[in-house]
């Protein structure tokens, strides 16, 4: 049989005047008569020994103008652990609203906050089997003796609006069937004892500025033993703040870590204290718990964000994510993980600043992380990434390097991975996608280099990676490499056949970017390849850029605008497809790849419209690049040169 909860509520602040305005409530199992006499009885004794008198005078406001601060929040602590000692409370519940957001009508923002309650306190009964009758007792307000919110008015915002609260996502359904009607009354503060503890708890929020009052409240929430709700509010902060209120600490730590603050620096202030309060939260969870979480958390984010034009939002909510989990002290393996996402984001971005910045915080982890076994596989994560931050410093041989060191230490791994009992062997590792992983990084780096060694051993992992039993996305990316590993040699016509293959099969941005390549240099050395051939992928590119935000956007626009010049001989769409192709690398993170290939798509637009290159200070790493370009020994004009020169 289902237990009846009861709920007492009262209030602190004059919601006619300035906030904060507070409501509070005390949820008890049992019925109201019930809960009143097992908690006058578990009071006496702290009426008794502070002097106190009846349960009327247990009023703070009062008893703070009487004693002192100190003995107040001894008062208020010793009424609190005898209230939990009574052996029926379930919970203590407090909705804020600190700024003053509501309706006009100040009774009828107090009846909305009262909702906002009554959601919290469902949330504390959700484990229930059955749904649990829920008793509502709100204390008597009077002005110039005058009642304030009536009953009547409590049924008609309060009860008839849950089901358009649980429509909209801001209640739980469950308040449908728990509360009734004829379960809401309100009596005089002055003869409950239920009402006097509901008191207590708004009196100390309300003043827990205050030294004294600020410890208790704090000792109260870090314990769990208090749970706040700030009501009303901003519709992105109030969902961030419903789904915490209602246990789903992923969609809360997503929402909050989403939230655009602007340059509103109090907004900033709740955001930051609700994800180290979230973290905590979930820290306390258990060992296993945290982990499972954070992945959740991280796939919510990396699912809604992953397009490239979406990049910077994401980069945004991960550098609060790891603000909130450092303040609340989270472990290195949570650290590990979340700042490889955020590294993984910086490369697809070309923001070196950030990729060298979380390179240096995970040196400061690894060792934690390696000491576990089961976390080999985000070290392995990393090592990829690092390769691939080297290519945004065009350190290309760096990037081998690092690529090379990953694939040993898999390749280790493959060793250990015979000896596993029910392993299918060496053979069956070669078959994985850790293993795949590992060759495809390889095979990158090998291709960015571009010199004869490294490209015969890219052809080589090409021809020897069994395309059966690949995944989609896998097969796409081989093909891709095998577009490039064409045009890396030279070998035009072979890497128009490929990509040919490759637009046709694959809508992938960097598969229309590796055919958009293999098409232009096809234009531009006038092999003899069919117009109507590539006229035909020029039609089908344009409609994958126009959808296209972010890199490699521009790199794509870039050879549209060969392609426009030498195929469809439409100077003016060739001009225009460089400035947007200029427009997107403009709104990319400074760094010499970023800075490299805007140089390039210059030298395009001078060569092919007579368009002018900037005069700015390229890094060290472009004039190198430059001086290889000027100096390459490539067949037609001066443009071909910084094509062969550039791996993109």
């Amino acid at each position: 049989m289902a237990v009846t909860r009861t709920l007492f509520v009262d209030e602190s602040g004059d919601f006619a005047k300035s906030p904060p305005w507070i409501i509070s409530g005390v949820l008890f199992a049992g019925k109201p008569a019930a809960v009143e006499k097992r908690l006058a009885a578990a009071l006496q004794p702290v009426l008794r020994h502070y002097r106190i008198g009846p349960v009327a005078n247990l009023h703070l406001t009062a008893l703070r103008q009487q004693r002192s601060h100190s003995e107040v929040i001894e008062i208020a602590g010793a009424v609190l652990d005898a209230a939990r000692g009574c052996g029926v409370l379930t919970g203590m519940l407090v909705v804020e609203n600190a700024r003053g957001e509501g309706l006009r009508d100040s009774e009828r923002t107090y009846r909305l906050m009262l909702l906002d309650l009554l959601a919290l306190a469902d949330t504390m009964l959700q484990e229930d089997r059955d749904e649990a009758p829920l008793q509502i007792i709100v204390a008597r307000r009077q002005r110039a003796g005058t009642a304030m919110s009536t009953r009547e008015d409590l049924l008609a915002d309060v009860v008839e609006r849950i089901e358009d609260a649980v429509e909209v996502g801001l209640a739980a359904r469950g308040l449908l069937s728990r509360l009734e009607a004829r379960h809401v009354r309100i009596w005089p503060a002055a003869e409950s004892a239920g009402l006097a503890v509901a008191d207590v708890i708004a009196n100390l929020t309300y003043n827990r500025r205050r030294p004294e009052s600020g410890a208790l409240f704090r000792s109260l929430v870090e314990q769990d033993r208090l749970r706040m709700f700030e009501g009303l509010g901003g519709y992105p902060e109030r969902r961030a703040r419903v789904a915490e209120r209602d246990g789903d600490l992923v969609v809360a730590l997503a929402r909050w870590a989403l939230l655009d603050c602007g340059v509103d620096t109090d907004s900033d202030e709740r955001r930051r204290d609700a994800l180290s309060r979230l973290w905590r939260r979930v820290l306390a969870s258990g060992t296993t718990g945290p982990m499972a979480t954070l992945e959740a958390v991280l796939e919510r984010l990396w699912r809604s964000h992953r397009a490239p034009r979406d990049h910077p939002r994401l980069a945004r909510a991960l550098a609060q994510m790891e603000i909130g989990l450092r303040n609340a002290d989270g472990p290195p393996k949570l650290l590990y993980r979340l700042n490889n996402l955020t590294h993984q984001v910086a490369n697809q971005m070309g923001d070196l600043s950030t990729a060298e910045r979380v390179m240096a915080a995970q040196s400061l982890l690894t060792a934690a992380v390696a000491a576990d076994p089961s976390l080999f596989h985000l070290l392995l994560d990393a090592q990829v990434f690092r390769a691939l931050t080297e290519e945004l410093r065009l350190d290309f041989t760096a990037a081998e390097r690092h690529a090379r060191d990953h694939l040993r230490l898999t390749e280790q791994y493959g060793a250990v991975w015979e000896l596993l009992e029910g392993a299918p062997g060496r053979v069956g590792f070669g078959r994985s996608r850790l293993w795949l992983k590992a060759r495809m990084t390889w095979v990158r780096s090998l291709l960015l280099v571009g010199e004869p060694v490294q490209l015969a051993e890219a052809g080589a992992l090409l021809t020897g990676i069994d395309r059966e039993g690949l995944a989609d996305a896998d097969r796409c990316r081989l093909l891709g490499y095998r577009v490039w590993y064409a045009v890396r040699e030279g070998r035009v016509a072979d890497a128009l056949a490929l990509a040919g293959m490759l637009i046709d099969r694959c809508d992938d941005r960097f598969a229309s970017h590796y055919a958009a390549r293999a098409a232009a240099d096809a234009a531009l050395l006038s092999t003899g390849a069919p117009k109507d051939v590539l006229g035909h992928m020029l039609r089908q590119l344009c409609v994958r850029a126009e959808r296209m935000a972010g890199h490699p956007g521009e790199l794509l626009w870039r050879d549209i605008g060969v392609l426009e010049h030498r195929i469809a001989a439409r100077p003016g769409a060739s001009r225009d497809a460089f400035d947007r192709a200029l427009r997107i690398n403009a709104t990319l993170p400074e760094s010499p790849i970023n800075c490299w290939n805007r140089l390039v798509i210059e030298i395009h637009a001078a060569a092919l419209c007579g368009c002018a290159i900037s005069e700015r200070r390229w890094p060290a790493a472009v004039l190198r690049l430059q001086r290889q370009a000027c100096d390459a020994p490539a067949e037609g004009d001066h443009l071909m040169g910084y094509r062969k020169a550039s791996p993109y």
